[in-house]
């Protein structure tokens, strides 16, 4: 599935790339999976879920992360 935007088609985000996303934000902070989780209220299991596509995120919880992370809610969705 294509997504257009302004006129111009647009590649689907994947799970992967949101999960790989989410990785590298954590890790460019120098946080442990352990201290992303206590800053977010949540478990060491639930940011490498997360981390490895095994759960998907709503809206919500990838603002938290956007926010944890101090990044665009866009920055997870690129492909890069």
């Amino acid at each position: 599935m294509q997504f257009l935007h302004k006129g111009k088609a647009m590649k689907q985000t994947t799970p992967h790339h949101v999960a790989l996303n989410l990785r590298k934000a954590r890790e460019a902070l120098g946080l442990s999976q352990v201290e992303a989780a206590n800053r977010l209220g949540k478990t060491q299991s639930y940011i490498s879920r997360c981390e490895t596509g095994k759960r998907r995120l709503d809206i919500f919880e990838l603002e938290a992360f956007a926010r944890l992370y101090n990044k665009p809610i866009s920055y997870f969705l690129a492909e890069e």
